[in-house]
Parts: C-alpha cells; structure tokens; sequence
C-alpha cells in the first residue's frame, strides 16, 4: 500500500514535471546494490519502468536499478527540488542502525 502510494505520486511528478529523463534520484536503502550504496546520486539517462531504469551516479559509472530503492531529488525540469534532510532508518527491536556505514561494526 504504501509501496503504492509512493509510485502513483512519482507517476503524477513525472507527467507534470518534464518526464523521467534528467530527474535527479538519490539510493536510499540500507542494502547495498551492484555497488551503489545509500546517499549516492545520479541523474535518470534510461527509462524503461518504475522497476529498471538507468542512473549516470555522480562519481560512478551508470548503473540499473529500481525506484524502491531510490528518492527523488529533483524532477527533469527543476521544478521540485527536495530541500529536506533523509530521514535515519528506524528499526524495531533495538536492532541497531545498518548500511554502509556500519559494515565496520
């Protein structure tokens, strides 16, 4: 449901902001990817579905993923720009904080 919510709102910021080309995303899973990890960014160069698209990662070569994994940043014709600072991920159970930053721990 809320997986639903969220791409029926990219869907509505796609088609009234320039199209999925050129949006600037951002990796925000905790699970590393194909070697993109959380806080890297990139603009779309591909666009198949909401499920596989390219993004050309800043400081990294272009690579395939999904929009589950990712935020928008900034729609094609810079129209919206997200100003807010991610959210932490919480986790139940005291089980700690994950990601590429705790791979060391």
């Amino acid at each position: 449901a809320e997986d639903e919510d969220y791409v029926r709102y990219l869907t509505q910021m796609f088609k009234r902001c320039g199209g999925e080309l050129g949006a600037k995303v951002s990796y925000i899973s905790d699970v590393p990817f194909a070697g993109m990890r959380k806080g890297m960014s990139g603009r779309i160069t591909s666009w198949d579905r909401m499920d596989q698209f390219e993004v050309n990662w800043k400081g990294f070569e272009p690579r395939y993923v999904n929009m589950l994994r990712c935020q928008l940043l900034e729609t094609a014709d810079k129209t919206f720009t997200w100003t807010e600072a991610t959210p932490e991920p919480d986790f139940l159970g005291g089980g700690g904080r994950s990601g590429p930053e705790a791979d060391a721990a």
